[in-house]
């Protein structure tokens, strides 16, 4: 009889081991939907400019991604587009294409897509890539004015009309 006690025992703490393990276990889980998980189609016009050749062609990328940045970067790996980011979040080289700032004053320039009403238009970024709100960007060389802002005028161009979330 004794051991038919112990035995319950041994068995009653074993179940409430399995279930107190299996409660932490799904309340731990990385995979539980969280609003992290949520993803966009984020878009991404590459206008290469001046350094646009046969090999490197500008042209809308885009991916499926929780931030804009993490998504531009699978896009760019999705393409076999070679990249640098610096430290600090900041395009660096796009397919090999690496303007020089110290030389020439060029650097990567990256606009949102901003929309008032039923109209639209770029307007250039002021915080990193990864902490933007936007879903679309232009991404294109460019110098500034004495006033810091880009002398390249996205809205100004048409290449980028025809393809990508605009594509009719």
């Amino acid at each position: 009889m004794a051991k038919k006690i112990i035995l319950l025992i041994v068995v009653a703490i074993l179940i409430v081991a399995v279930v107190a393990v299996g409660f932490f276990v799904l309340n731990n889980n990385d995979d539980k939907n969280t609003d992290d998980d949520t993803t966009s189609t984020y878009w991404y016009y590459v206008d290469y400019g001046a350094y646009e050749t046969t090999d490197v062609q500008s042209g809308w990328l885009s991916a499926e991604s929780n931030d804009p940045l993490s998504g531009f970067l699978k896009a760019l790996d999705d393409g076999s587009i070679d990249y640098d980011i610096d430290s600090g979040g900041w395009i660096t080289s796009i397919n090999n294409v690496e303007p020089d700032y110290m030389d020439t004053g060029e650097s990567w320039y990256t606009w949102g897509w901003a929309v008032s009403g039923n109209s639209g238009t770029w307007e250039e970024l002021t915080v990193v890539m990864g902490d933007a709100t936007e879903t679309m960007f232009y991404v294109t060389i460019s110098t500034f004015d004495a006033d810091f802002v880009a002398v390249v005028d996205p809205n100004a161009k048409t290449e980028w009309r025809g393809g990508g979330p605009f594509a009719a």
